[in-house]
């Protein structure tokens, strides 16, 4: 991003907020968005269950590369922008922000590498690169953190939103750690005896703290701030926000607590506490669930852009979620793949390329136009994206996880190529949207160049968004 003017700045507050914002973020997008297609063409040659064992090392670097290559760096890059916003306070550092990426690559590689090494396609001596790339990513990670929180931590009184992220944030820490410690056991022999009772029964602690603290708290924070100010929807979420807050975190650390005691104290029965930990979690996203669609049908703004439309897709991905991962813990575990699959691929994966669609166009037109808004005519965000052209693959990106899921619930391995295939055509296909809306003058010079800034009815009402 060029530096502005500093008196130029001054004067113009698209400018400081542009100041604000992670000079990375791009970068940050860029990696998770190659990570993804990676992970996507995995799925599609076989690599991944239901083709094979769900602990395969193969399996394992395809959900790496979803969990940290795409979906941790989305968030990184995503919250880099979002943090500055709701704190009105810039990030303390910006070279801290390009190390957390470079050690989080690095460490994602080293990781890959290791299991290669545990699959037989390197040497098994090469296993030792498993822990060395985990303890990287978990430095990135607290570099990253470190970035993030500190705006959060001065701002007072503490919203709704920022309490998530913060949250989230601490079960990252916990994930992170939890990962290290499965990497040292799998890839040095000495260690792996202290770690026996972990590696055998605590792989759920690693996957609830992730999915359920990490990922779904940082999405339902960054969604209670961006989808209502895309829709001119009202932000204030009551005691319901905070009611489901509560439902959520405090539901998973019931979880994480009552579990973790009973591996280590087997003799002393907490399946009761953790049920209820796991209960009162499914019922907090049920209410976010409900909510959403509540702020969605008191919206202001009548016609949705594609990003809010996008995001109410990866909400229907999220209500399956939710209905599968129920009938996993009252009926069959052998429904528990498919709705995580949902809730990876389909809501959360779904949900940030919606964002993306809306975030990257805004970005390139800070860089390229936010410094000559007041001095003549200049194109909308709106109009660095082409929605008739996208639209239709959002579509089919949700239609092909949707089926992949029911693959994966009926064990289809073939069915589950097919689809997977056909998820990462339209993944490839939403991509190319984005380098498009990156890249406006390459794609569409003259819509570009000739439309003047103009504000809808609503956005002259409520502010341009």
């Amino acid at each position: 991003m060029p530096t502005p003017d500093p008196s130029h700045t001054a004067s113009n507050p698209i400018m400081l907020l542009s100041a604000r914002l992670s000079r990375w973020s791009m970068a940050y997008f860029a990696c998770a968005i190659t990570n993804f297609i990676l992970a996507t063409l995995l799925m599609a040659s076989g690599c991944t269950y239901p083709a094979i064992p769900v602990g395969s090392p193969l399996n394992l670097i395809a959900v790496h590369l979803i969990t940290v290559g795409w979906l941790t760096l989305l968030m990184f890059g995503a919250l880099s922008q979002f943090v500055p916003v709701i704190t009105n306070k810039p990030l303390p550092s910006q070279s801290l922000m390009l190390a957390g990426l470079c050690l989080l690559e690095t460490g994602l590689l080293g990781m890959i590498a290791g299991f290669w090494a545990l699959n037989g396609t390197l040497p098994l001596s090469l296993r030792i690169l498993l822990p060395c790339g985990g303890a990287l990513v978990v430095l990135g990670v607290l570099a990253d953190i470190a970035v993030i929180s500190i705006p959060l931590l001065r701002t007072r009184p503490f919203t709704l939103p920022g309490k998530l992220v913060i949250t989230a944030l601490g079960y990252l820490i916990v994930t992170v750690s939890l990962g290290l410690c499965f990497a040292l056991g799998l890839g040095v022999n000495h260690v792996a005896s202290p770690l026996m009772v972990l590696l055998g029964e605590g792989l759920s602690l690693h996957i609830v703290a992730g999915l359920g603290g990490w990922f779904l708290l940082t999405a339902i924070g960054v969604g209670y701030k961006l989808l209502p100010m895309f829709m001119l929807a009202p932000e204030e979420r009551g005691h319901l926000g905070e009611s489901l807050f509560m439902l959520i975190a405090g539901g998973i650390f019931l979880y994480w607590i009552a579990h973790f005691i009973s591996l280590w104290y087997p003799e002393h029965s907490l399946k009761i506490a953790w049920i209820t930990g796991m209960g009162m979690a499914v019922f907090g996203t049920a209410l976010y669930f409900m909510d959403i669609v509540k702020l969605y049908r008191t919206r202001l703004r009548k016609t949705l852009e594609l990003n809010s439309r996008a995001a109410a897709g990866a909400l229907f991905m999220m209500a399956l979620a939710i209905v599968l991962t129920v009938t996993a813990l009252m009926f069959s575990k052998k429904a528990l793949p498919a709705g995580l699959f949902l809730l990876l691929i389909g809501y959360l994966s779904g949900l940030g390329l919606s964002q993306l669609y809306k975030i990257v166009p805004f970005l390139t037109w800070l860089e390229l136009f936010g410094s000559k808004l007041g001095q003549g005519p200049v194109p909308r965000v709106q109009d660095l994206v082409l929605e008739t052209r996208a639209a239709p693959w959002f579509i089919f990106y949700f239609i092909a996880v949707t089926g992949s899921a029911v693959a994966m619930l009926l064990n289809l391995s073939f069915i589950f190529q097919l689809t997977a295939s056909a998820q990462l055509v339209a993944l490839l296909a939403i991509t190319l949207e984005l380098w498009r809306a990156r890249h406006p003058r390459n794609s569409s010079p003259e819509r570009v160049s000739a439309t003047p800034f103009i504000l809808h009815k609503e956005e002259t009402k409520h502010g341009s968004r």
